[in-house]
């Protein structure tokens, strides 16, 4: 959907479907470009959803743009797309690092908007073959954010919040949850959101109670905040931001940390608008 690239500039990354250690929750991440190949023995991916403008590598299965007549180059690999919806994440030296414009760039129209379902451009699981869930366990959590603009913030609404939310929490519970395992109840005064929740997680699911707490135990506020930024955008009047990271346990038992953060972040807020008070005089 966004537009494509005809400024002769190569693109730096490329979408590989690989099975070594680069890829983190998908079996497609992006990769320095030449290397998919060349370094991981891996296939580049032919999905047009992963190039930006829909722009494919010529180096694919598919060795002509008839798909789009537009393209007049390869596009670059859409790293937060990848990773918002698909859960991909490239380990540590296998990816050059973007450019914030071209970021900004790919983030392009991406406020509040829906991942496809999970199994586009795949094949999706035979709905026909049954299977018996005989055990099912839950992990409770909490976070507690902060919009820059509780009026733009207010003007979202409650079915797109809980939608956003579900798929934030699913991103940072890792590989094998997906947003309909996700249950939330939200708390807000508009300005600053609570969200409790709970993972539903049976033994057909593809992770376990062990993994998604080590997840999000890792998930910090640095790591939620850029999750934040992929996942709402920053482009319709807020931004959100949190200072605690997220709190294992049910809402009662998290009040105290999160409050504890929230008056922190809160404050750090207004010394800063105090800072810029005193610059103007």
């Amino acid at each position: 959907m966004l537009t494509p690239r005809e400024d002769g500039v190569a693109a730096l990354n490329e979408p590989c479907y690989v099975h070594d250690a680069a890829c983190e929750g998908y079996p497609v991440c992006c990769v320095t470009a030449g290397t998919c190949i060349t370094q991981h023995s891996g296939t580049i991916s032919s999905n047009t959803a992963y190039y930006e403008g829909g722009c494919q590598s010529l180096q694919s299965r598919k060795k002509d743009w008839s798909e789009n007549p537009s393209c007049k180059q390869q596009g670059e690999c859409l790293v937060q797309h990848l990773e918002v919806c698909m859960g991909a994440t490239t380990k540590s030296g296998f990816m050059t690092a973007l450019p914030d414009d071209t970021m900004d760039r790919l983030m392009t129209g991406s406020c509040e908007a829906s991942c496809p379902n999970r199994y586009y451009g795949h094949s999706s699981p035979d709905p026909n073959t049954t299977t018996t869930t005989t055990r099912i366990e839950t992990v409770e959590a909490s976070f507690r954010v902060q919009a820059s603009d509780a009026s733009a913030f207010s003007k979202v609404t409650a079915a797109k919040k809980d939608e956003l939310f579900n798929m934030l929490v699913a991103h940072a519970a890792g590989s094998g949850v997906s947003s309909d395992m996700v249950s939330s109840v939200r708390a807000s005064n508009n300005a600053i959101t609570t969200v409790d929740f709970t993972i539903t997680i049976s033994n057909v699911d593809s992770t376990t109670v062990d993994a998604v707490t080590t997840s999000l135990r890792a998930m910090t506020a640095a790591k939620i905040n850029d999750a934040m930024g992929m996942i709402f955008g920053e482009c319709a009047g807020y931004t959100l931001t949190t200072s605690t990271g997220v709190c294992m346990g049910s809402g009662s038992e998290c009040d105290g940390e999160l409050m504890s953060g929230a008056r922190h972040q809160a404050a750090a807020l207004a010394l800063s608008s105090f800072a810029m008070l005193v610059q103007l005089v």
